[in-house]
């Protein structure tokens, strides 16, 4: 099964609780106002690998992590291949697993394929971007709307206050890359 992707950083402080590598997957038709990735709605941009493939990448970034994040574009929009992934994560290594949806709660609850991704996720961001509710000082979402959802007991909400939401990064090619709770920005050279 091919699962479409576009961003990938194997550690990053900024992403989440801990030290933790990141995915951001390719394609979203949420359509957000002030979308903080609009090169990741397309749903033929970024790169189609295998999920073996995205896995090994992810696996060979483990022994320096303490879990992955997912991010978008909108993963749940990849049901099926977001399930093969997380089951995989889960399966076969000791990550904690953390996704950034726009969707609310119910809409992911209330799919199947969606519901299914569930039990192989610690916790998710959820809720759509809203630029003009500005989140409460301290607290790790992008807008005030939006909450954690937390799926098991590995982490509590102590654990995301008072995050880093931004990092700068070189990239493997010399780029200058902006990272976060906004998103990703490559910055070109």
């Amino acid at each position: 099964m091919d699962i479409r992707w576009r961003y990938f950083i194997p550690e990053s402080s900024a992403n989440g609780p801990g030290n933790r590598c990141v995915i951001w997957l390719q394609g979203c038709s949420l359509g957000c106002e002030g979308c903080c990735n609009p090169d990741l709605q397309s749903q033929e941009g970024g790169r189609l690998d295998s999920v073996d493939t995205v896995f090994k990448m992810i696996r060979s970034a483990a022994k320096n992590t303490d879990g992955v994040t997912i991010s978008g574009g909108e993963p749940f929009q990849q049901p099926a291949a977001l399930y093969e992934l997380l089951r995989k994560i889960k399966t076969e290594t000791t990550l904690s697993v953390f996704v950034f949806s726009g969707y609310q709660k119910e809409k992911i609850q209330s799919d199947p394929l969606r519901n299914r991704c569930l039990p192989w996720i610690d916790v998710i961001l959820y809720g759509p971007y809203i630029p003009s509710a500005p989140p409460a000082w301290g607290r790790f979402c992008a807008s005030e709307n939006q909450g954690l959802w937390f799926l098991s007991d590995r982490y509590t909400e102590q654990d995301f206050c008072n995050l880093p939401i931004l990092e700068f990064l070189i990239g493997e090619k010399g780029e200058l890359i902006q990272s976060g709770l906004h998103g990703i920005n490559l910055i070109e050279k």
